[in-house]
């Protein structure tokens, strides 16, 4: 157990409640609502946070437009999670299947950044995917049984 893993289970735990509440939201709320809720709840952590960390304000406008994308398609990703909450997806099948996000990042980070994957993280990689198919792998439904006609 390393200092970094116990801080990267807080945002996981976090993740979580945050998953449950938007799919509790969706039984209530129309997906817009529940989106634009879900993003003004993060004001106040925006606010606070300057008080707390000193910003750089000095950034490039390649950071800045990164920084951008990132909250635009952070924003677009929940919206979609949300939408698929809302259409009768289950909370213990959509979740899981939208934190695969890291078959997005694995690759890029791999190509773009030059990471190396070892043999023990992409066994856990491969598990994660297995356990994400297992999960959203459905049944077909039983056929109703037939009733005899009734003169």
């Amino acid at each position: 157990m390393t200092p970094w893993l116990a801080v990267a289970l807080i945002p996981i735990a976090l993740w979580g409640v945050g998953a449950l509440l938007q799919k509790l939201a969706t039984n209530q709320a129309s997906v817009e609502f529940a989106t634009a809720a879900f993003l003004l709840g993060q004001l106040p952590v925006v606010l606070v946070t300057p008080l707390f960390v000193p910003l750089n304000w000095g950034l490039s406008a390649t950071t800045w437009g990164l920084l951008f994308a990132l909250g635009l398609l952070f924003a677009l990703g929940n919206l979609t999670l949300i939408y698929a909450y809302s259409t009768g997806g289950k909370a213990a099948i959509v979740t899981p299947l939208a934190s695969l996000y890291s078959l997005v990042t694995i690759p890029l980070a791999v190509t773009l950044l030059g990471e190396r994957v070892s043999g023990r993280e992409g066994l856990g990689i491969v598990l994660a995917l297995l356990a994400a198919v297992a999960l959203a792998w459905e049944s077909p439904a039983a056929d109703a049984p037939i009733a005899p006609a009734q003169s």
